[in-house]
């Protein structure tokens, strides 16, 4: 041992003793007390580290903006909390040990030694406790995690579509976006092009979360998928509840802003009960973009928007031919279409798509290896006729179109889509003529009026247009089915293909007499349509079938023992060359809807008063129909719709006296012609109450024409009636208002009447049709006297109508004195009216919706505009 190593020691104590004898001795007496001081500090500074931990915890996937001064801060209180904590021990180790007089002095040693040190320590730990005041813990989602790339096939034609979301999407105004269409037409794909746009887009967004909803599982699969977006740690989420998994997604989203994107949104989601927060309470800009195959979903869908912002509505449509030629064109090699039978059947097959890029794609690849003509010939062939048997239909398309229909409320609403199959591709079914199928089949029943029943049945294609499975026309008196969904129905109604005998739907009578009509006896329903069928096989033979529809033809007439007690609805309606019924009519015991109308038979055979389960029987434009036996009528006690309008007459008060007896008829049209009659009518309370189309022609002797009870009419026809002056519309002592009794009038057309009068159709509401021709009296639509004022004030004067034809009035000056919206009206047209200079428009009436001015070129160019630039705004609409 060296001079050195004995000589430190012994200068240590020397040091101590000179201290305990000096001023120094502060450090041994205070250092009990700056041991709990620190003590407590270490305490203090390691709740601190601990709370730091706990926020980055509950944070989640979020970044910390400061992670490094974090990171840092949180290391040097944990080093200093240790080195603190050996402090400690060493001096609850010292102060416990008990000393005997010949070791005080270095028990003094080490008192002052440790004394020296704790303040020095303190010091440290109030810094870093202090420097914790300096930052604040302020977190962002982390960049790799803002947009997840997603697979999307090539498309076209919907840049249109995109760029309209694209603009909502920038819109700060806009918080929702839904978008909708039927299934396969591409939404999906619209969506992931939307997601994938935020991989390059500068758009200040701190998260995009894309979720797909499934169907039994939405509300959990939006948490799930928002907490992975979010990075939600599992000790916060494992065994918490949805309203505590949806507390932790609130609190995070309601400081970001975020773009919600949901596709396949099925059901109604209560997106606040998933922890969205209401876009009012967000970062300005958060946005929820969902895709939904019914539009009625949009309306369910738990509204998050929040006051201030709106929810936007965008339809995908099908495509064009010209871009469906182009997608379908993607699946083949440059050189296919070189071929032109090759080429001209390709386009048969687009054709027969009709725009679905599902179908498209999914027949395309199916093609994708085919070269030769006869093979494109064939896959024509097999879409027209059995399209359920080409390759991918089954299994591709049919059951992603399916989801749609198995969401449908109850079985009436499928059973009345599936009866929609039975009309032809493209064919716009008359709304009318579909619903008293519908009631004619048992779809539709217990109801009270026909009304009621027609008003169900209106409700029912409303949600079913909702549903994406109908689609509206141009006229929306119709609708119609897309050719791909209509080979769905076929398919289902057909038990899936497994029972393809069960309808028989063709246009063509070759390819039925190919199969052969004996392979069609099982058949339920058969719907046989087109001028190409002229006669129909005397061997024919439907035993089983329930619904039978044959609809614009050639045929005569029918053959012999062609009907069966089986059947229930008969329409062989819009055949025009057929004279005549078979009496083998008298079979069909179980008929309940027959319907004759626009045909050219000439007598109803007295064999019909034994149809005694009969429920409607409609004749309309019946021109040729001469003889109604007078022993049929009140024979056909279960008669609840009888309409016979536009046919010739024939003992009409004896008819409405056989009528009236009816006590189940709940639904009355009628042309009648002979005061007789009509008198008959308007003594009648209850045939009133019963008439929902009528139409009077060729009555001379009527001045007046009482309408005020007929509360439930819905077409009014008054032709060449030279003597009839004035409508009479006021109840008298009844309990009908003016609104009652015209709530249903939709159609009202006037010809060659010297009616002076028609302003009180501005309380029928629910006009759409008004025809005026050869009324030489009328001066005005609308009387200027009238105050239409108080009227205006639960709707808008004529917010219905959608045709206006106003012809050979000589004595017209006005449609009304002021401007009217019109928000609805398509068209109007003028003729030979030379005193009518004005017309009740300003720059926003029927703007959006009307189409055509029809009129002779001196009229339009006569007519005076109070602002010259009117003329310019609708002179594109004039037509000669």
């Amino acid at each position: 041992m060296s001079v050195t190593d004995l000589w430190t020691p012994i200068k240590d104590v020397a040091t101590c003793f000179w201290g305990c004898t000096t001023s120094n001795i502060d450090y041994i007496r205070d250092l009990e007390k700056n041991l709990e001081s620190l003590r407590y500090l270490v305490y203090d500074l390691k709740g601190k580290n601990e709370d730091v931990g706990e926020a980055i915890k509950i944070g989640g996937g979020l970044q910390l903006k400061n992670k490094n001064e974090v990171k840092a801060w949180q290391q040097r209180a944990q080093d200093r909390g240790k080195k603190a904590e050996k402090i400690l021990e060493k001096g609850d180790l010292l102060l416990k040990k008990k000393q005997g007089y010949c070791s005080k002095l270095c028990h003094c040693f080490f008192k002052y030694k440790l004394g020296v040190t704790v303040p020095e320590e303190i010091d440290e730990v109030k810094r870093v406790i202090a420097d914790r005041r300096n930052f604040q813990l302020d977190f962002v989602l982390p960049p790799n995690a803002l947009v997840d790339k997603l697979d999307v096939k090539p498309t076209v034609g919907s840049d249109s579509t995109f760029e309209k979301v694209w603009e909502y999407i920038e819109d700060p105004s806009v918080g929702m976006i839904a978008i909708y269409g039927m299934g396969g037409v591409g939404k999906t794909t619209l969506l992931k092009k939307i997601n994938n746009k935020f991989l390059d887009a500068h758009h200040g967004f701190d998260a995009v979360i894309w979720v797909v909803v499934s169907e039994n599982e939405g509300l959990g699969k939006v948490q799930e998928a928002i907490r992975s977006k979010l990075n939600i740690v599992n000790e916060l989420w494992e065994g918490k509840n949805e309203d505590s998994r949806a507390a932790y997604i609130r609190r995070i989203l309601e400081t970001k802003k975020f773009l919600l994107l949901l596709d396949d949104q099925r059901n109604q989601l209560e997106l606040l009960k998933a922890g969205v927060p209401l876009l009012d309470n967000t970062v300005a800009g958060s946005k929820v973009v969902f895709t939904t195959r019914s539009e009625d979903v949009i309306g369910k869908v738990k509204d998050v928007c929040g006051r201030t912002k709106t929810m936007k509505r965008i339809k995908v449509e099908c495509l064009t031919s010209e871009d469906s030629l182009q997608l379908f064109a993607m699946n083949f090699d440059d050189d296919i279409f070189a071929d032109e039978e090759v080429a001209k059947h390709a386009k048969d097959v687009v054709e027969e798509c009709k725009g679905l890029p599902l179908a498209l794609i999914t027949i395309g690849r199916a093609m994708a290896s085919k070269r030769d003509s006869e093979a494109w010939q064939h896959a024509v062939t097999q879409l027209r006729g059995y399209p359920t048997q080409f390759p991918g239909m089954r299994l591709d398309v049919f059951p992603k179109l399916r989801f749609s229909y198995d969401n449908l409320s109850d079985d009436v609403h499928k059973k009345c889509f599936l009866y929609c199959s039975l009309f032809p591709e493209d064919y716009e079914i008359n709304k009318r003529q579909l619903i008293n199928l519908w009631i004619g089949e048992g779809f539709i029943k217990d109801f009270g009026n026909i009304h009621q029943a027609r008003y169900h049945g209106v409700d029912i294609i409303e949600n079913l247009k909702l549903a994406c499975l109908l689609e509206s026309c141009e006229s929306k008196d119709h609708i119609k089915m897309h050719d791909v969904l209509r080979d769905m129905a076929s398919w289902l109604i057909c038990d899936e293909g497994e029972n393809q005998q069960k309808v028989l739907m063709q246009r063509d009578p070759e390819w039925i007499r190919a199969q052969g009509l004996a392979k069609w006896r099982k058949a339920l329903a058969i719907s046989l349509w087109g001028p190409y069928f002229k006669d129909l096989q005397t061997e024919t033979e439907f035993s089983r079938c329930q619904t039978l529809i044959v609809r614009e033809t050639k045929l005569r007439k029918l053959p012999r023992g062609f009907f069966f007690n089986a059947l229930q609805v008969l329409d062989l309606s819009h055949n025009q060359n057929l004279t005549e019924l078979p009496v083998e009519i008298k079979n069909l015991i179980r008929l309940q809807h027959l319907d004759i109308s626009y045909t050219d038979i000439k007598e109803l055979p007295i064999e019909v008063k034994f149809l005694s389960n009969l429920k409607i029987l409609l004749m309309n434009d019946t021109k040729k129909l001469e003889l109604l036996p007078p022993d049929v009528i009140p024979h056909l006690l279960s008669l609840q719709v009888f309409s016979k309008v536009k046919s010739p007459f024939f003992k009409e008060a004896a008819l409405l006296e056989e009528l009236n007896r009816l006590e189940k008829l709940i639904c009355l049209g009628i042309t009648l012609r002979t005061m007789n009659s009509i008198n008959y009518l308007l003594n009648s309370p209850e045939l009133q109450r019963l008439i929902f189309n009528l139409t009077v022609t060729e009555c001379h002797d009527l001045p007046l024409l009482n309408i005020s009870a007929m509360q439930y009419l819905e077409t009014l026809e008054l032709r060449a009636c030279h003597s009839l002056e004035e409508i009479k519309i006021f109840p008298d002592q009844s309990t009908l208002t003016m609104q009652d009794c015209f709530s249903n009038l939709s159609h009202v057309a006037f010809q060659d009447c010297p009616v002076k009068s028609v302003t009180w159709l501005i309380y029928a509401r629910r006009l759409q049709t008004l025809e005026l021709d050869d009324c030489h009296s009328i001066a005005g639509v609308i009387a200027d006297r009238f105050d239409l004022t108080e009227i205006e004030e639960t709707q808008p004067i004529f917010s219905n109508l959608k045709h206006l034809s106003l012809r050979y009035l000589p004595m017209l000056q006005t449609i009304c004195s002021r401007v009217l919206p019109f928000p609805h009206l398509t068209t109007i047209e003028v003729y030979d009216c030379p005193k009518l200079r004005n017309l009740p428009f300003d720059s926003s009436s029927a703007r959006n919706c009307l189409k055509e001015i029809r009129g002779e070129e001196s009229w339009w160019n006569g007519l005076n505009w109070d602002d010259p630039q009117l003329r310019k705004v609708f002179t594109p609409k004039f037509v000669k």
